[in-house]
């Protein structure tokens, strides 16, 4: 409920920065300003990597369930408004392929040895990134740009474990499973800072960037269909890392073709977990530090920008 109702807080204020930034344009329409305007940049995206899930009893690992978003096909757009030094760029994509590899599920018993092993297929429905940064433009000299800035991600992914097999224990037979086991959800809301590096020759722009947060908040919930429980997990104060590289080639003065790529790495956090029976509606009690997630992904997107 917090993160929607962030979510909505700051897609409303982009909305209205965007107007309000229209407003600035028209105002200058009269005057000769090349640094002002807005850029409509749609794309496409490939994520590569895998979202880690852990449960921790007693401080010892007692599981481990490894996501696959081999790959996670994303498409949507990047709107920005730029005056004089100042930019402002909000971008929404939405994962648009069912299939994203499998999932490995692990357990450990209480004196450490692995227990169960399970392996199923993995769909994704719904994902969706939302990110918006507020920069400004420090003129090094003629050819370089840098470029600091804070901003906001806002993540939804939703991933299913459905079919596969079982081997309890691990290195028995396999035994087939039918159907739906998990749906797992994360919502993360990430204020992070950084900067980028531009360096322009001729037709083409080069940059490379760093962001940073200490500050990674993320709530999931990890539905198992056939028990009928929820667990409900909850991070806090998590670190992100994202380094970025690009490479604009200029068409013309107003459309540019764009070729982005991203390492993200979300070390392990951990974090509070209770759980609801749905069969009978109890709840239990909270298990500090009983849950954690680690993410590490590649992306390369693409974009085309229309300067208008």
């Amino acid at each position: 409920m917090v993160i929607r109702f962030i979510y909505t807080i700051f897609c409303n204020g982009f909305i209205s920065i965007l107007l309000s930034g229209l407003f600035i344009s028209d105002l200058y329409a009269g005057e000769e300003n090349r640094n002002s305007g807005f850029t409509i940049s749609p794309g496409f995206s490939f994520l590569y990597g895998t979202i880690y899930e852990y449960v921790f009893i007693d401080g010892r690992k007692g599981s481990e369930l490894k996501w696959d978003v081999k790959p996670l096909v994303m498409a949507g757009t990047e709107i920005a408004y730029n005056h004089s030094n100042f930019d402002i760029k909000g971008s929404l994509l939405f994962a648009i392929n069912e299939h994203t590899g499998k999932i490995n599920d692990y357990d450990w018993n209480d004196s450490g040895d692995l227990s169960h092993f399970s392996s199923h297929s993995v769909s994704q429905s719904g994902t969706l990134f939302f990110n918006m940064i507020l920069s400004y433009m420090l003129d090094i000299n003629r050819e370089f740009i840098f470029v600091p800035g804070i901003g906001i991600r806002l993540n939804r992914i939703q991933l299913t474990a459905e079919d596969g097999y079982l081997e309890y224990p691990p290195g028995s037979p396999p035994v087939s499973t039918y159907g739906k086991g998990i749906i797992y959800e994360q919502r993360y809301l990430i204020p992070y800072a950084g900067g980028m590096l531009n360096y322009s020759v001729d037709i083409f722009k080069l940059s490379a960037g760093l962001f940073f947060s200490p500050f990674l908040y993320c709530n999931a919930r990890d539905s198992h269909v056939k028990r009928d429980i929820d667990f409900y997990d909850s991070i806090k104060m998590g670190k992100y890392y994202n380094i970025r590289t690009s490479l604009e080639y200029l068409l013309s003065e107003r459309i540019s073709l764009t070729l982005e790529s991203a390492y993200t790495y979300v070390p392990l956090a951990k974090g509070d977990s209770y759980y609801i029976d749905l069969s009978s509606g109890s709840k239990s009690s909270i298990f500090k530090n009983g849950s954690g997630i680690k993410a590490e992904y590649y992306e390369l997107m693409l974009l085309i920008s229309l300067r208008i």
